[in-house]
C-alpha cells in the first residue's frame, strides 16, 4: 500500500470509529480557506457564472481566483456586482489573472475592478510565445516593480505566475530566476504552480530555500505518469513535502486548478476532498 493510500485508508477507518488522527496547525487552517481558480470552470463561468459559484461553493471552498478579466469586468459582469455574488455565497476573491497588456494598457480600469472587490492580488499570468525573450522579460521586470510599487500603496500585491518555459535557458540566464533575482521583494510576489514546476524538472524545496517568502500563491494541481494534468492525489507530485515547507515559501493562500480535465465539477470535487487529508 503507498503512502496516500494508506492516509485515505487510515481517516476511513478511523472516523467509523469515532476518532480522528490529530491534525498540525498547518492542516486545520488549509481546510478553512481552500481556495480554487475558476479557469479549471472556465466554460461553465461563461455559460452561468452564479449557477457554477453556487456548485463551488457547496464543494466547500472559501477563496478564488478569477481568470477572465476583461474591459474592465469580470466574467461578463461589472465587478461590484461578481465581488457581491461570491460573498452572497460565503466566498471571498481573494486573487485575479490580469493579462500581461492589461497591465499595460488598461491599468485605470484594473485599479477601479480592484477597488470594487475583495481582490488583493493582482497576478500576471503568462506570456505568449513571441514574448519570451530576455528583452520581454526585463521589461516584465520593470513592470512588475513599478505597478507592484502602486499596489503597496493601497495594501494589494503585484505577483507573477510561472509556467515551465519560464525555466528554459536564454543566452544561459533562467528566465525565472532572472525574474526572482531583479524584482523587489517588498513588491513583486509570486504565484507558484506546483504542476509546471515538476513539469520544468526542477524541485520547488530547492525554490524556497534560495528564495525565501517569494511565493505567497500556489497553484496546486497534480501530474500522471504520462505527465497529464489529473485531480490531486491521482498523480506522482509529493505534495507532503512541499506542504510541509510552506512557512519557507511564506505562502498565504493556494489554488487548487486543473486546466484540463473530462468532467471539470468532478474534479473540483475529488481535489477539494483529498487535499484535506493528503496534507
Amino acid at each position: 500500500m503507498d503512502k496516500r493510500s494508506f492516509l485515505k485508508t487510515t481517516i476511513t477507518a478511523s472516523i467509523g470509529l469515532g476518532t480522528i488522527p490529530l491534525m498540525n496547525s498547518c492542516q486545520i487552517v488549509m481546510k478553512s480557506n481552500i481556495g480554487l481558480q475558476l479557469y479549471t470552470l472556465r466554460d461553465e463561468m461563461e455559460i452561468n457564472p452564479r449557477k457554477t459559484l453556487e456548485h463551488v461553493a457547496k464543494v466547500g471552498y472559501k477563496e478564488l481566483e478569477t481568470a477572465d478579466y476583461k474591459e474592465g469586468k469580470i466574467y461578463g459582469m461589472e465587478p461590484s456586482n461578481f465581488n457581491g455574488m461570491v460573498a452572497d455565497l460565503g466566498m471571498k476573491i481573494v486573487s485575479g489573472h490580469i493579462s500581461y497588456n492589461d497591465l499595460k494598457f488598461d491599468w485605470d480600469r484594473v485599479l477601479n475592478m480592484l477597488q470594487e472587490t475583495d481582490q488583493k492580488f493582482v497576478v500576471l499570468p503568462y506570456l505568449e510565445e513571441n514574448e519570451r525573450n530576455l528583452k520581454v522579460y526585463n521589461e516584465v521586470i520593470e513592470l512588475l516593480n513599478n505597478k507592484g510599487a502602486e499596489l503597496r500603496k493601497l495594501d494589494k500585491v503585484m505577483a507573477y505566475h510561472n509556467h515551465d518555459f519560464e525555466f528554459d535557458r536564454i543566452e544561459d540566464i533562467v528566465p525565472m530566476e532572472l525574474l526572482l533575482e531583479e524584482t523587489d521583494p517588498n513588491l513583486v510576489d509570486f504565484e507558484l504552480d506546483l504542476y509546471w514546476i515538476s513539469k520544468a524538472g526542477v524541485s520547488a524545496l530547492d525554490l524556497f530555500k534560495r528564495y525565501e517568502n517569494r511565493f505567497s500563491l500556489w497553484h496546486v494541481k497534480d501530474m500522471s505518469l504520462k505527465g497529464d494534468f489529473t485531480e490531486i492525489g491521482n498523480g506522482v507530485i509529493d505534495f507532503q513535502e512541499i506542504f510541509d515547507q510552506a512557512h519557507l515559501a511564506g505562502r498565504q493562500h493556494f489554488f487548487i486548478e486543473q486546466d484540463q480535465s473530462i468532467d471539470p465539477r468532478k474534479s473540483i470535487e475529488t481535489s477539494f476532498n483529498n487535499v484535506q487529508y493528503l496534507f
